[in-house]
């Protein structure tokens, strides 16, 4: 190595952390707080305000006052439960189908979408 070299490797700053390794992370950093609350804000904004308001659009209220009927819990309906399922299941095999070469590991026999 010569001497320039050793010179500027002496005189750059040092990136090394207070314990003297590259991998030193702040435990405190500046902003976390306020991403965390900035965060917590958007979410409940979203939870307590947006969703209310969008079960309130006439057509989302029909849907869930007919599941209330129904004894329907939203929350345990799985995507097959959609009367749009079958369309989409034979849409994914006919684009399998006519592109199985880019889909390795998933033959085409394969009857892993569900179909009606």
């Amino acid at each position: 190595m010569s001497e320039q070299a050793a010179s500027q490797i002496r005189e750059a700053p040092s990136t090394l952390g207070a314990t003297g390794s590259e991998f030193d992370v702040p435990t405190s950093l500046p902003g976390g707080w306020i991403s965390f609350t900035a965060g917590a804000v958007c979410v409940g904004t979203i939870w307590l305000i947006v969703l209310p308001l969008i079960g309130d659009v006439p057509a989302v209220a029909d849907h869930i006052a007919l599941q209330k009927q129904g004894n329907i819990d939203p929350s345990a309906m799985f995507y097959t439960d959609l009367a749009i399922a079958p369309v989409v299941a034979a849409r994914a095999e006919r684009i399998h189908a006519e592109n199985a070469e880019c889909f390795w590991g998933w033959p085409a026999s394969s009857p892993s979408l569900p179909t009606e």
